[in-house]
């Protein structure tokens, strides 16, 4: 018992420092909202493309290091700014840019190697933490294959059956 506590309070504090503040985004019809539901290291297949560019890992995040901006354009998934914590001199935690390290002159990438599920709010809040509405995308290579959106009842259900991790 005293071990799954451990575990379970390790889990909380890992969550809490390493990378909930910072959730990725995603800009959408001009907005941008915070995603709920994403994978957990959106630039790894970009990494196993090009191993060159990888960078030293960092363990100030959760997601690999970054804290990535995302942008839907013409049913295409774009990144378009990519952050890294970093400490300075007093150890406190900042995010740093790093697109153009990765992106020399580009203004944003198409994130061809990202195949998975995207869900944000939209609308207004409704109660504590609850959205009148929910957008659910799957992304395939980079592309929209799929967009719906759901009410809070419907966002309830597919977050039972799919897992997805609570707002």
């Amino acid at each position: 018992m005293r071990t799954l506590l451990t575990i379970i309070l390790a889990v909380l504090f890992h969550s809490t420092i390493f990378g909930v503040g910072n959730p990725d985004r995603i800009i959408y019809n001009g907005k941008e909202y915070e995603l709920l539901q994403i994978i957990r290291f959106p630039m790894e297949g970009y990494f196993a493309k090009y191993p060159e560019k990888r960078r030293s890992p960092n363990v100030l995040c959760s997601r690999g290091g970054f804290v990535t901006t995302f942008e839907l354009i013409n049913n295409q998934l774009y990144i378009n700014e990519l952050k890294e914590f970093v400490q300075d001199n007093t150890n406190e935690r900042k995010l740093k840019s790093v697109f153009n390290e990765l992106f020399p002159d580009q203004e944003s990438v198409k994130a061809d190697w990202i195949t998975d599920n995207f869900l944000f709010p939209y609308g207004n809040k409704k109660f504590g933490s609850r959205y009148e509405q929910y957008i659910f995308l799957i992304i395939e290579n980079g592309n929209l294959i799929v967009e719906k959106r759901l009410n809070h009842i419907e966002y309830r259900k597919l977050r039972r059956v799919n897992f997805l991790k609570p707002i």
